[in-house]
């Protein structure tokens, strides 16, 4: 008899402890959505209080699905979760990707936001089976299914908050983000960020600019101003890559779609507007800053300054930067990321090293397969990126290849 109970005993432990955790995770059901007007509710609660970035917010995921992704290349896939108390608890913006016989499951507008991660309330507690117990039954809901959950460039905590996706098996990001805290003074912020020789080196090359016409910083405020710094950022960043050999791909329609749909939006005190920092030399606009503020921080996404050699001369992208960064300190914001990569004057300006993850969680064979794979290629790229010598060479070779592409006539 005893030897008969024992297991019955182990058994029913087994499922009582099963239960226990069941009844403990943050959540209780996951719904799947496939576009962002069926979401939109749960979205805006959750971004009301989610400890996340000006990439989370509804407004920036809108634009990119609207002008991006706007011919359906990638189908949108949006988890809510839901807890208990059949509150929203976790949003996680996704979309499904097919490479090559793979169907993928990716941040929305991966490739085009600095931070990525979930919209997720501070105060629920994750684990890495809660974790992944969310998505593997969200997997089984998806159409298409995905063969795996490829989730990049996460930051580990956000406003102090742990983020649920770095819970599973995680790997460090080939590169690190950049972000600074700010201060209210611009002015000491800047004294104790860049030594005197080159604060003098850069009221120098200002100097240099204003003798070639008025030269003047600001946010391009009007509907007129923001279209012209859209427009002088793609003709810049279209010339920067012509200069590369690469295709012109900085200003195709769907881009200017985008930056204008962040920039012009309906209502046009949107907070999560893109802002743009113009450098101007009389009429002409010679750098440019654009970016986002959510919950008093900067993310700067794009930049450009223009190549005429005469004008190039003088730094206008960081002299612009400079005023950047001492506004941002006079508005009360708190903190200012340069986005991801590698970068002298990031490290100036940013000297906090936001350290990035990279989250592969199989759900297929075939996905458990290329996992081995792509964990392996992002190590690699890793060990290049932070090593100066393998990463100039690498270099080397990348403008050699790009430069047997044909490159665009100049207008």
């Amino acid at each position: 008899m005893i030897m008969d109970g024992a297991p019955q005993m182990s058994l029913a432990g087994t499922l009582e402890t099963v239960a226990q955790h069941v009844k403990t995770m943050p959540f209780r059901r996951t719904e799947i959505h496939a576009s962002m007007e069926s979401c939109a509710a749960a979205w805006s609660r959750l971004e009301a209080c989610a400890p996340v970035s000006w990439y989370q917010t509804r407004h920036w995921a809108t634009a990119w699905c609207d002008s991006l992704n706007a011919s359906g290349t990638a189908a949108l896939r949006v988890i809510v979760a839901y807890d208990e108390d059949d509150q929203p608890c976790l949003l996680l913006p996704l979309v499904m990707v097919r490479q090559g016989l793979l169907q993928q499951a990716r941040f929305i507008g991966a490739r085009d936001s600095n931070f990525n991660l979930p919209l997720f309330r501070s105060q629920d507690r994750w684990d890495k089976a809660s974790v992944q117990r969310l998505l593997r039954q969200a997997a089984h809901q998806m159409q298409p299914r995905p063969d795996s959950f490829v989730l990049l460039n996460q930051p580990g905590t956000w406003d102090g908050a742990t983020n649920p996706l770095t819970l599973p098996a995680t790997q460090p990001s080939p590169s690190f983000g950049h972000r600074g805290a700010l201060q209210p003074q611009g002015e000491a912020l800047l004294e104790k960020l860049l030594s005197k020789d080159h604060r003098k080196k850069l009221a120098r090359k200002f100097r240099r600019l204003q003798e070639m016409g008025p030269a003047q910083c600001g946010f391009a405020e009007t509907p007129q101003a923001i279209e012209a710094a859209i427009m002088a950022f793609c003709e810049q960043k279209s010339a920067r890559l012509r200069d590369m050999g690469v295709t012109n791909l900085a200003c195709d329609a769907r881009t200017l779609d985008f930056m204008r749909r962040l920039s012009h939006p309906a209502a046009h005190d949107e907070p999560a507007r893109m802002r743009w920092a113009t450098l101007q030399v009389g009429e002409r606009i010679v750098a440019t800053y654009g970016g986002g503020i959510h919950r008093g921080q900067f993310n700067a996404m794009v930049n450009s300054i223009c190549l005429d050699p005469e004008i190039a001369r003088s730094s206008p992208g960081e002299c612009l930067l400079n005023w950047l960064v001492a506004r941002c300190c006079e508005e009360g914001l708190t903190s200012f990321d340069l986005g991801i990569g590698e970068g002298g004057y990031k490290k100036l300006y940013c000297p906090e090293d936001e350290p990035l993850f990279d989250a592969i969680l199989p759900i297929s064979a075939t996905g458990f397969v290329a996992a081995h794979v792509q964990r392996a290629a992002l190590r690699m790229k890793r060990a290049i990126k932070q090593n100066d010598v393998l990463w100039a060479g690498a270099q080397r070779v990348r403008r050699r290849l790009l430069s047997r592409e044909p490159a665009l006539p100049r207008q």
